[in-house]
């Protein structure tokens, strides 16, 4: 995510950071905007319902709109498959699967 980041802001692109928390994304905020372009850092945890969706209302609140969605979270279960405990795989589920397309549906109206 934050090559991505950086890749974007580079090319000219204002930014929305997203991490569990801001201090995770506080240095490639603070590196982008020292480039000059305007960055802003959301902390969200992404699993719970409209978690996806709540993230992306607030990214256009602050920036007016959005031209480019990047979905880069997710939750890998470092477990064999007969490991697995269930509550793991609700995370993993709720994150990967639920807010991406949380996330993908509240852009694609504008998109």
């Amino acid at each position: 995510g934050a090559a991505i980041a950086r890749g974007l802001s580079g090319a000219g692109a204002d930014v929305v950071l997203h991490a569990r928390t801001v201090q995770a994304s506080q240095a490639v905020s603070t590196e982008i905007a020292g480039s000059g372009q305007k960055v802003w850092s959301l902390a969200r945890d992404l699993a719970g319902p409209n978690a996806g969706r709540d993230l992306v209302q607030e990214a256009e609140r602050l920036t007016g709109g959005l031209d480019i969605l990047v979905i880069n979270a997710s939750v890998q279960i470092n477990a064999a498959l007969g490991g697995a405990e269930p509550e793991d795989v609700d995370l993993q589920i709720e994150v990967n699967l639920k807010s991406t397309l949380e996330r993908l549906q509240a852009c694609l109206p504008r998109m």
